[in-house]
């Protein structure tokens, strides 16, 4: 729902413009209703389609200087667009979304997508946030412990059930460009607690936007899928498997270069670019 107020061709008595000013105050203390043309997007979100929603981010702010994604322009709100609604969510000032893409994943099985998105506090860094749809707004509805100093940021995997046991779970990179801790989020009632992890890898190069540098494949094809991506260095490519809750390193294969982009996985191959402007294809087993 969005309301336009013509103000050039409509003139109001003063009873009417009181009134007039009364319903709009109302209209805007509503989380879920903005005004035509008052919302501006970050100018470089991804826009996330998913069903019948439409989810980016908003609200440019300089209030966090990290810059690891190319500038030190970061979001400070998003907004879902559904059935003509804007439902607009906004942080406050202690923090800020450091990210590019609004990842939407019905992770409780409900029928309505959650959304999943980098949370960093100036104070302590990124976390993982989850935010529930509501008919009428965004609510949080979890979040991971932030890794606990500015400046330090995670990038997320992806969303899928990784161990095998029917939950879907959230897979992140913590630190990819120190420690480089690919890590597996479940719910725990308000918290997102992390399950498990295996350190040496890397999806993210600093200051580039390119989020994907891991891709999710079923390379066994046993229903349970794999991460596929470089290690710390870019010089090698792991499958990580989380069968069974247990992290394993499948494959690693030694690359030629470093590798600065990767492909959606097709079967048993992938295709990496290189920092030389080459490009490789490698065998996944």
């Amino acid at each position: 729902m969005t309301v336009n107020i013509d103000r050039a061709r409509t003139t109001f008595p003063a009873p009417k413009k009181l009134l007039l000013a009364a319903l709009v105050a109302m209209i805007v203390a509503q989380p879920c209703v903005t005004f035509a043309g008052s919302l501006v997007q970050l100018p470089d979100t991804e826009v996330t389609e998913a069903g019948e929603y439409v989810a980016y981010f908003i609200d440019p702010t300089t209030r966090y200087d990290h810059g690891i994604l190319g500038d030190k322009i970061e979001a400070g709100g998003l907004v879902v667009e559904r059935d003509g609604t804007q439902l607009v969510y906004r942080l406050p000032d202690d923090a800020v979304f450091e990210d590019r893409r609004v990842r939407l994943a019905d992770i409780d099985r409900d029928g309505v997508p959650e959304i999943i998105v980098v949370k960093s506090y100036i104070s302590c860094g990124s976390g993982i946030a989850v935010y529930r749809i509501c008919d009428y707004s965004i609510v949080s509805f979890g979040e991971s412990n932030a890794v606990g100093i500015a400046h330090r940021w995670l990038n997320p995997v992806g969303v899928a059930d990784f161990t095998g046991s029917g939950e879907p779970m959230i897979a992140a990179v913590v630190t990819p460009h120190v420690a480089g801790s690919l890590r597996l989020y479940r719910f725990n009632g308000p918290d997102i607690v992390e399950v498990v992890r295996i350190d040496g890898f890397t999806n993210h190069i600093a200051g580039t936007q390119n989020l994907d540098l891991s891709r999710l494949t079923d390379i066994d094809g046993d229903r349970v899928p794999e991460i596929v991506l470089p290690t710390v260095g870019r010089r090698s490519l792991a499958i990580v498997s989380f069968k069974g809750g247990r992290p394993r390193i499948v494959t690693r294969q030694a690359i030629d270069g470093k590798i600065v982009s990767l492909d959606p996985i097709r079967g048993e191959n992938a295709s990496v670019g290189l920092s030389d402007g080459r490009r490789m294809a490698v065998m996944l087993r």
